[in-house]
């Protein structure tokens, strides 16, 4: 929106509109690295008009603290994980594919709706129509910019079709498609009916087919653990180390604590996900079958992490099971019995049985 915004008040205002194109470079990393390209266009293009030297100064100054601190290893830790530019012109190439813009959708099951790509299917008609006479409409000259710039920075990421990091383009598909559309209200209207059916995605099919992929259970162990503040409780993230902050969010845990407690002093000198995190009487790390049963607190973890056999072995008691928005079990929670456990007489020996072994 910045992004659109800013250039659009190119034409009326320079320095507002550079204001804000310099703003939208702090909204996500792929427009840190189109805006200042644009905000560059845009100067070149208007470097005749009154303020440009102003406005190019203005928008220097508004992203002199967001270039000092992407010098820091911690502000770029998405993007050196993501940076895999050994396949970068195949995906590239990817980002004009008919077949992902009309068709396909995206191959991230949270960057997408159920069985819907970018456009609708019925739009690839008015696309290829204006293409069929793009050179008659005369493309502005910053969307032929975007279009070509774009789709970069999810070509460099190795991801495939990554929608987020090329919406710029889309706005340029979109642009296209709207000069082949007819004006007659009797084309118009049945595809806007056609365009309100695809709507059974969104409000049917994204909720009980993606549920779980929005971490829809996390609200549940987040409800669990809040109703326990005086019990000791190990959440298992062999599968996913960042779990915590699914917790700190629906528990509205505070930000300072969390970044004193999970990255300590190194937020922008370093960064990495704790593999053993402890907030209160929360501790985030995977299960250690020799020593947590043989503590009293609860153990929740996953399906995977825990078995039945695994459970009646080490005498846990299951005392919750969260589903899914469908009712599917997704995570179980353990009531450990160390006193159970060292009452088996091969246990007894065991140093972390001394509470439990009567004399």
């Amino acid at each position: 929106m910045l992004l659109v915004l800013g250039t659009y008040l190119s034409s009326k205002f320079l320095p507002l509109s550079f204001f804000i194109l310099a703003l939208s470079a702090y909204s996500y990393p792929a427009d840190r690295f189109l805006a200042p390209l644009t905000i560059i266009f845009l100067a070149f293009l208007n470097r005749r008009r009154k303020h440009w030297l102003i406005s190019s100064i203005l928008a220097i100054l508004v992203l002199i603290p967001l270039a000092l601190i992407s010098l820091s290893p911690g502000a770029n830790a998405r993007i050196a994980h993501l940076f895999q530019p050994a396949s970068a012109i195949r995906l590239y190439l990817s980002y004009f594919s008919p077949n992902n813009l009309f068709s396909r959708p995206d191959p991230d099951l949270q960057r997408s709706l159920p069985e819907v790509s970018v456009f609708y299917w019925w739009m690839v008609i008015p696309f290829v129509i204006s293409l069929a006479r793009i050179r008659k409409l005369g493309i502005p000259k910053i969307l032929l910019f975007w279009a070509v710039l774009a789709p970069i920075p999810g070509a460099l990421s190795g991801d495939y079709f990554s929608t987020l990091r090329a919406l710029p383009l889309f706005v340029v598909v979109t642009w296209i498609i709207s000069k082949g559309l007819p004006k007659k209200a009797i084309i118009i209207i049945p595809l806007l009916v056609i365009s309100l059916a695809e709507l059974y995605s969104n409000l049917v099919l994204l909720k009980h087919e993606r549920a779980s992929v929005w971490n829809y259970e996390y609200k549940q162990v987040s409800q669990f653990i809040s109703a326990h503040p005086n019990a000791q409780i190990t959440v298992d993230n062999s599968r996913f180390r960042p779990i915590y902050i699914l917790w700190a969010f629906h528990s509205q845990v505070s930000p300072q604590l969390l970044q004193s407690r999970s990255f300590g002093n190194n937020y922008y000198s370093g960064f990495d996900f704790p593999d053993n995190l402890v907030l209160g009487n929360v501790t985030f790390r995977p299960i250690t079958w020799r020593e947590d049963v043989y503590t009293n607190q609860y153990l929740i973890a996953d399906l995977l992490a825990v078995s039945d056999s695994q459970a009646q072995e080490h005498f846990l008691t299951q005392v919750a099971t969260f589903t899914d928005i469908n009712n599917k079990p997704t995570f179980r929670v353990f009531l450990t019995h160390p006193e159970q456990k060292c009452s088996v007489p091969v246990n007894r020996t065991n140093p972390l049985c001394s509470p439990f072994v009567v004399q």
